[in-house]
């Protein structure tokens, strides 16, 4: 998600959340939008974020990761996760 569009560049949806699944969304989101070197990418400090295959992507890609200081930084993505969540996988419109 770009956080000053609050749009969403790249996706990837599977059963389990692995590594593959991540690559895949970085890379869809990289071939849609072609992004600079420099880009900065925030993610949490999941295993599929700070390991050596998907932080070795990032670099060749000339993309800058940062990973959360704080609890609240990924609140954006959080609220958009319980909306997802809620209409397409729950079924319903239930929104905080």
């Amino acid at each position: 998600m770009d956080r000053g569009t609050r749009r969403v560049i790249g996706w990837s949806l599977g059963s389990k959340n692995t590594v593959r699944l991540t690559l895949q969304a970085l890379d869809r989101a990289v071939y849609r939008w072609h992004p600079r070197p420099g880009l900065i990418f925030h993610g949490d400090r999941g295993t599929e974020y700070a390991g050596y295959v998907f932080r070795n992507r990032l670099a060749e890609l000339g993309i800058v990761q940062s990973m959360n200081e704080r609890m609240n930084d990924n609140a954006h993505m959080e609220s958009f996760y319980h909306s997802m969540k809620s209409d397409a996988i729950h079924g319903s419109n239930i929104r905080e």
